[in-house]
Formats: C-alpha cells, sequence, structure tokens
C-alpha cells in the first residue's frame, strides 16, 4: 500500500476533489473521514454531478482530463 496516499475527505468541494485528481492523474480517490475510508470519488462521480452544474462544467472536465492523458 502506498505509504501516504493522496485523499479527500467528506467535507471536500467536488470541485476541489477533481483538481486533486487531475494534479496527481488519478481516476479514482479514497474519501477519508479521519483515519477511516468511508468510500472512492470517481471520474464517472464528477462527470455526472458536472453535467448539471454550469460551474463545474467549466473547470472541473478539464481538470479530469489530465488524469486520463
Amino acid at each position: 500500500m502506498t505509504q501516504d496516499p493522496v485523499t479527500s475527505n467528506p467535507d471536500m468541494d467536488i470541485c476541489q476533489a477533481a483538481r486533486r485528481m487531475g494534479e496527481f492523474g488519478f481516476r479514482r480517490m479514497p474519501v477519508v473521514e479521519g483515519d477511516k475510508p468511508i468510500g472512492i470519488i470517481s471520474v464517472a462521480d464528477i462527470a455526472e454531478h458536472a453535467k448539471g452544474c454550469n460551474l463545474c462544467t467549466e473547470g472541473a472536465l478539464e481538470e479530469i482530463s489530465k488524469s486520463v492523458l
């Protein structure tokens, strides 16, 4: 396992999560509360959200595309 994995938390804005995923080239990222894993956010989750969010559509999909390249 990765010693210091890059994670998100349940309070993180979805656009922040998309930027973090794009920055590190991830398609999935664990969601952690304290030291406890509680879920995973994926590119598909962000894309689904962005379909109905004009603010996210402008920036999030651009960030997500970095992880796919």
